[in-house]
């Protein structure tokens, strides 16, 4: 039986919520503003996702919700939403990072290439993660100072496709071997295998204890030695 769940994905400008049965995304409603929509917007959403898949929240056998980093009060709303649904119908809640859910967006990606997923943290600020072609994380999220050079042990001159919101000021310094991509925004409607695969490993979150991933304490600083070395 493919299980019924609804995604929520606040982390940024894009308020974004989707729902699946297995790995068939029935619907997906979202929207983004300079202003922040999250709090008028999210549970018109939920409803009208619902309404969409011809369901409602009875139906659900899970919810999922993007728990950061990004933005503090987008994070709060979105997590506030999916707990409120889990304990209300008695559901499982699965997280996942806007990095993951960043990495997960369709682009092409071939062989040998990398994906710098981020998020704009103010300033020349990122919060990233550097996933492989397969869409395996490769480091760990950390929060960066961007220089020209600050992420060379890890490319190794190797094409690297941006995806997130901070890329036109990325490209201002970082070399010619990154390249800009239309995917700004995390996307609920791209939670669904990960989500999948968490339910299948049983990794539900404590909804009781849970909160949203800040990455609070900012360290400058270059990243650690690739991963890519053998």
């Amino acid at each position: 039986m493919n299980p019924i769940f609804l995604c929520i994905e606040t982390s940024t400008l894009n308020c974004s919520v989707a729902v699946f049965k297995g790995e068939e995304l029935l619907s997906c409603v979202e929207g983004s503003s300079d202003a922040y929509i999250h709090g008028e917007k999210l549970h018109v959403f939920i409803q009208e996702a619902l309404n969409q898949a011809k369901l409602s929240s009875k139906d659900l056998n899970a919810v999922a919700v993007t728990k950061g980093p990004g933005s503090y009060t987008g994070l709060r709303i979105g997590v506030s939403a999916a707990k409120g649904l889990a304990f209300s119908l008695g559901i499982p809640m699965y997280s996942l990072t806007s990095l993951e859910v960043l990495a997960q967006s369709p682009i092409e990606v071939n062989e040998g290439e990398l994906i710098l997923a981020h998020v704009d943290a103010r300033r020349m600020e990122i919060y990233g993660a550097f996933y492989s072609a397969s869409r395996g994380a490769l480091t760990d999220i950390s929060a960066d100072v961007v220089e020209e050079d600050v992420y060379s042990d890890i490319h190794k001159g190797n094409l690297v496709h941006l995806i997130g919101d901070a890329q036109s000021k990325l490209m201002d310094v970082l070399p010619a071997n990154y390249k800009t991509t239309p995917i700004q925004f995390p996307s609920a409607q791209f939670m669904g295998k990960a989500i999948l695969q968490k339910m299948e490993l049983g990794d539900a979150e404590d909804v009781a204890y849970f909160e949203p991933f800040y990455l609070k304490d900012f360290v400058a600083g270059k990243p650690r030695k690739s991963p890519l070395d053998f």
